[in-house]
């Protein structure tokens, strides 16, 4: 992932967004602190970053009831 698509996506994480909402930072102050504290993290280039979650599919059973 690149250093400003990983950005964006914390930048719209809850907890950023909520501390902007009321107030506690301002927009430009929340990504210029996540740039700083990101950097070093992405100073080699793109990173690979994994996302734990799990995807479920529901269907209907078929039970012959229809």
């Amino acid at each position: 992932m690149t250093f400003d698509g990983y950005l964006r996506y914390v930048l719209g994480e809850v907890g950023v967004a909520n501390a902007i909402a009321r107030g506690d930072d301002s927009a430009e102050r929340a990504r210029e602190w996540c740039r700083r504290t990101l950097a070093e993290v992405f100073s080699s280039g793109d990173v690979v970053v994994v996302f734990r979650g799990y995807l479920a599919t529901l269907v209907p059973a078929d039970d012959g009831r229809r």
